[in-house]
């Protein structure tokens, strides 16, 4: 019995196994794939993509919010190192954009909120990172500006014009600077505290030797310490500047004892000036008589002369090459010969072995420039109603 029944699901499965392939060859001849979608099925296979569930979009969305939740958390509870961290991964990962506009939304909303340290204190750590970014240093300045903290505002827009090339953003954060550093002296005249302005001033000033006010305000501050020989030097230099001259010139006066003609070794000598615009320039004769005319110029370390002259010199031994350097002049820094000329004659002073740059040619109004390795040999006033250049030795 019990093989019977075995025999009879053999037989069973055999028939349905037939069954199949029957059906099976029936189909593929009877209903044949179109030759085109045939040929497209490969591609439609190799082109087909799952898609995504609702719960991977989610994730997703979960995963590219996370960094943006945790910057904002450890901005509020202040774990600034942790909130820099996320910024700095974020920023290698090219994605930077959202985190920056939430530092910048949050601190602004605490200097709005009275809760100037808390920004003032994350700023702060952020640009010790980022220390060229020009939003973040102007916020930051800002800040410091909401404070009274003026020194601190001006240094701060100092670093961020110092990133930037010339032009419309530089002179722009120049004219901020300046009007802060004018607010700084004027708060420090009315408390007699100038001394503690010289630092500031004197920085400025080597950044910019041309803005007479910085030059003005770091006389003031000398004479606040009554570092009376540093002071006469700057106003020496500001009374070739166009706002300050009349006043330097009259401080000047004030400050240097008058001349004593009778006395040599102090004789004074008035040179004659011209006046052209905002400049000055002297007549100075050189060894072998030839008279040049010399713009003052401050802001020049050298004299120079014209090559032609300087060549002539040297064929006559009245001059000798001794190196090369890079000068700075109005069109730039040129790489240019420099010349040990034997007597350079200033009024009644001879000035021997004087260093002289040479140019290959001067300005249609002067030959050439008297710089302040010639007029630092002397205490020098420029007596504006003679229209004289009065030189004392030192």
């Amino acid at each position: 019995m019990k093989r019977l029944i075995i025999a009879r699901w053999f037989v069973v499965a055999a028939m349905m196994f037939c069954s199949g392939l029957i059906t099976g060859w029936w189909l593929h001849h009877r209903i044949p794939v179109p030759v085109e979608q045939a040929q497209d099925v490969p591609e439609l296979l190799s082109s087909w993509q799952p898609v995504p569930s609702s719960r991977e979009l989610w994730s997703d969305k979960l995963e590219a919010e996370q960094p943006l939740s945790d910057f904002e958390s450890a901005l509020v509870e202040q774990r600034l190192d942790d909130a820099l961290v996320l910024y700095q991964q974020q920023e290698r990962a090219g994605s930077i954009t959202e985190l920056r506009r939430v530092l910048i939304r949050t601190v602004k909303n605490w200097g709005a909120n009275s809760q100037q340290d808390k920004a003032i204190n994350t700023l702060e750590r952020f640009t010790q990172h980022y220390y060229q970014d020009q939003e973040l240093l102007s916020e930051l300045a800002r800040l410091y500006l909401n404070e009274k903290e003026l020194t601190k505002s001006l240094e701060t827009l100092l670093n961020a014009r110092s990133f930037l090339i010339p032009g419309k953003d530089y002179e722009h954060l120049s004219g901020e600077i300046l009007n802060l550093a004018k607010r700084i002296f004027k708060e420090n005249a009315v408390k007699q505290k100038l001394e503690a302005s010289l630092s500031l001033f004197q920085k400025l000033t080597m950044l910019e030797p041309e803005q007479g006010f910085y030059r003005y305000a770091l006389v003031e501050s000398y004479l606040a310490i009554n570092d009376l020989n540093s002071a006469i030097a700057e106003l020496e230099i500001l009374q070739l500047d166009p706002e300050y001259e009349k006043k330097a010139s009259d401080m000047l006066l004030a400050l240097l004892p008058p001349p004593v003609e009778a006395a040599e070794e102090k004789q004074t000598a008035g040179i004659t000036l011209q006046h052209t615009g905002k400049h000055y320039i002297a007549t100075v004769t050189l060894q072998n008589n030839t008279n040049v005319q010399l713009l003052l110029d401050t802001g020049a370390s050298l004299t120079t002369l014209p090559d032609e002259l300087l060549l002539e010199l040297k064929r006559r031994k009245m001059a000798h090459r001794v190196s090369h350097a890079n000068i700075s002049t109005a069109g730039g820094t040129v790489f240019a010969p420099i010349y040990l000329v034997k007597e350079v004659t200033l009024g009644q002073f001879v000035l021997k072995n004087l260093e002289v740059a040479g140019m290959s040619s001067g300005t249609a109004q002067a030959d050439g420039l008297l710089g302040m390795n010639a007029l630092r040999q002397f205490h020098f006033q420029i007596d504006q109603d003679r229209s004289q250049l009065l030189l004392t030795p030192r």
